[in-house]
């Protein structure tokens, strides 16, 4: 459920999307490595209670990745030639 119970703690933008694409459930993982905190991987699904063991795991894993290779994306970006 949206920030608990009825989307309280959520802005009401958010809330009304929600409502709109009919999702009923949010997973959330800080990107994060012991030198920066680069934002958030979020999944959205219809069904209420819709992630188990499995998929927060597996989102868990997704996301250790995506933060370990941010930092490598933005050193080749900042590498090439004007």
């Amino acid at each position: 459920m949206w920030g608990g119970a009825k989307g309280k703690g959520l802005p009401r933008s958010q809330v009304t999307v929600a409502a709109d694409l009919a999702v009923h459930s949010m997973l959330s993982i800080q990107l994060y490595t012991p030198q920066r905190t680069m934002g958030s991987f979020n999944v959205y699904g219809h069904a209420t209670d819709a992630f188990g063991t499995a998929a927060i795991a597996l989102a868990g894993s997704f996301a250790a990745q995506a933060a370990l290779a941010y930092p490598c994306s933005l050193d080749q970006q900042d590498s090439k030639p004007s």
